[in-house]
């Protein structure tokens, strides 16, 4: 199984990016970092990730998406050997005129949020500037095969 992470702040095209690959990849599925949470600290839920994972172990790709600025994140994924880490961005003028966002960030939220994802160096991390979907795509698939 190949591992597609795709990190990045709100709005940068996240969930869009990974259900435009999950449509070009046989064999793929999609997790949402968003969706597991520890309802009590508000954490992202490891044992959770873990289990989705082992589910979909017949799977030729599995991308998940999120926010990720949390390094013990990427330390649980070290098991797996064949892994591609993209970090999207955009303007942060661009994401405040998103208007489609159910969540509405500040500039000052974006910018935190930035700063907190810059923290993590994550060695072989491709930056994608996600202005268009369908070159952001290709651009995946060109490295991923």
């Amino acid at each position: 199984m190949k591992l597609i992470i795709i990190r990045g702040i709100p709005g940068t095209g996240k969930t869009t990016l990974a259900h435009s690959l999950e449509n070009k990849l046989k064999n793929s599925e999609v997790i949402h970092l968003d969706d597991i949470y520890t309802k009590k600290s508000g954490k992202k839920d490891y044992e959770k990730i873990n289990k989705k994972l082992e589910s979909f172990s017949k799977k030729d790709y599995v991308i998940i998406e999120g926010l990720i600025y949390d390094k013990d994140f990427f330390i649980k994924l070290k098991k797996f050997e064949e892994k591609y880490y993209f970090r999207l961005k955009r303007k942060i003028s661009d994401l405040l005129k998103i208007p489609s966002r159910k969540i509405r960030n500040s500039k000052e939220d974006f910018l935190k949020l930035k700063i907190e994802l810059d923290k993590i160096n994550i060695q072989k991390e491709y930056t994608i500037y996600n202005n268009n979907l369908e070159i952001s795509v290709n651009e995946i698939l060109k490295i991923i095969y």
